[in-house]
C-alpha cells in the first residue's frame, strides 16, 4: 500500500498533527513525502535466517 501524499490525507489530520508536532512539523511532513522503508525481524528461535530467504525467495541486507 503506498502512502497518500500529505495534500491527500484529511484536513484534519493535518491540523492534528500540526498542533502535536509543532516546529517539527515540517520535517513530519517531508518524512511522509519520501517512499517507506520496510523491514522484517526474524525470531531465531522459530526459524533461521537460510530458511527465511529460501522461503522469501530475495536475499535479506541486514540493518
Amino acid at each position: 500500500m503506498e502512502m497518500k501524499k500529505m495534500e491527500e490525507l484529511p484536513p484534519e489530520f493535518r491540523k492534528r498533527m500540526r498542533q502535536m508536532l509543532g516546529a517539527e512539523f515540517p520535517a513530519f511532513l517531508s518524512c511522509m513525502s519520501r517512499p517507506s522503508v520496510r523491514g522484517i525481524r526474524l525470531n531465531p528461535l522459530k526459524a533461521t535466517r537460510k530458511l527465511l530467504e529460501k522461503s522469501l525467495g530475495f536475499p535479506l541486507c541486514p540493518s
